[in-house]
């Protein structure tokens, strides 16, 4: 099977779970926003918001590992996801400390990070397979195998 036929199914999973991780990401400020601004209804939506974002983040890591394991792409995606579901788990473990000097900063890094990894992912760049193959990976070449004629092999 072409390397490149299995690479784009599997990138643009990665794509569809990073756009909508990062939707709700950026959701997160406009909640805080219409909290501070007086709708005491917004911070119950924030709070589920947050679960919701814990979850994207794992299920992006697992569509990034996926690509780079069976579709070829490159692997630090997978730990930039990785470190995603933990500042992000972090963020929600301080917000219900309330603890605002730790929240509101990661909170930066986190909006900032998950849009700019967003826009790599549709960037032509992101199409780039990995150039080192994994263990259980055969090499593959272009040039034609040579048969023994008598044999067959």
């Amino acid at each position: 099977m072409n390397r490149l036929a299995v690479r784009r199914p599997t990138l643009w999973i990665v794509r569809v779970v990073a756009l909508l991780h990062a939707g709700t990401v950026c959701s997160q400020p406009v909640l805080a926003g219409l909290y501070l601004g007086g709708e005491t209804g917004a911070l119950t939506a924030h709070e589920a918001n947050a679960g919701a974002i814990i979850g994207w983040a794992l299920l992006q890591f697992v569509a990034t590992l996926l690509h780079s394991l069976v579709g070829r792409g490159p692997i630090w995606p997978a730990g930039f996801s990785l470190a995603m579901f933990a500042a992000e788990t972090t963020q929600w473990t301080v917000g219900y400390d309330h603890a605002l000097h730790i929240h509101l900063p990661l909170g930066v890094s986190i909006v900032t990070s998950q849009v700019v990894f967003t826009i790599w992912s549709f960037r032509s760049g992101s199409r780039r397979g990995r150039t080192w193959r994994l263990p259980w990976e055969r090499a593959t070449t272009d040039e034609p195998a040579t048969v023994d004629v008598v044999t067959g092999r």
